[in-house]
């Protein structure tokens, strides 16, 4: 049995939801990112933040 279309609709609203909290959340961490770059930063740190990205 097919799924009526409005279920459909609220299925992609739920995902657009979804997407939509994952980047508020990246750019939560990328804000981080960037307040501890103006702390100091050892090269240690520079691998953690380089393997994040990749």
């Amino acid at each position: 049995m097919k799924d009526p279309p409005f279920k459909i609709k609220n299925n992609c609203i739920k995902k657009e939801q979804n997407t939509q909290n994952k980047y508020q959340s990246q750019r939560l961490e990328y804000t981080l990112l960037q307040q501890m770059q103006k702390t100091i930063i050892t090269p240690a740190d520079i691998g953690i933040i380089t393997e994040k990205i990749s």
